[in-house]
């Protein structure tokens, strides 16, 4: 239930102030958050009956992962003619070089940092949000907390519509194998 009860733990401009902070500082965090984007809590904390949520929960520390794999694959054909391409993990490389996604995304738009991870983090965090209404509540409003934008990030991907569960899949298979 850390999941629930520590949004500030994974939520993306705090994580690193929260990883140095005390227990009394943690805590003020993760009440102002859950304050602030008026988190809902879990009805119970009994195991999610649903094979989704529990997954999702299970996985829930290596979903950038996830997200930055999918948007590999998404983003495939841009990514292989941008300068910073071969600095990215091999496992990045090799999920994006096999063809997982039906559809490519075309291009980012805006000025690309030099930092390739970033881009491929929040546009993978994009890919993620249609899951949402497959979600219980509570999971739901923190789906987007890992991706949240940083001061400096200039890239605003347009929302989607649908989930590739078929790419979503596959690259929780694949951050699974490589845990």
């Amino acid at each position: 239930m850390h999941i629930a009860y520590a949004p500030a733990a994974y939520y993306r401009p705090w994580r690193a102030v929260y990883a140095g902070a005390s227990l009394d500082q943690q805590r003020w965090l993760n009440t102002t958050l859950i304050r602030q984007r008026r988190l809902p809590m879990p009805a119970t904390l009994a195991a999610p009956a649903d094979v989704l949520t529990r997954r999702l929960m299970g996985l829930w520390p290596q979903l950038p992962e996830v997200a930055t794999l999918m948007a590999a694959a998404r983003l495939r054909d841009w990514l292989a003619s941008q300068r910073g391409c071969s600095a990215l993990p091999t496992t990045v490389q090799a999920f994006m070089r096999a063809d997982h996604a039906r559809q490519p995304g075309g291009c980012v738009q805006a000025p690309v940092p030099a930092d390739l991870s970033r881009v491929l983090l929040v546009w993978g965090g994009v890919e993620l949000q249609p899951l949402a209404p497959l979600l219980p509540a509570w999971l739901s409003a923190r789906l987007s907390l890992p991706f949240a934008p940083m001061a400096g990030d200039t890239l605003r991907p347009l929302p989607r519509e649908r989930i590739d569960l078929d790419l979503f899949w596959t690259a929780v298979t694949y951050v699974e194998k490589l845990s």
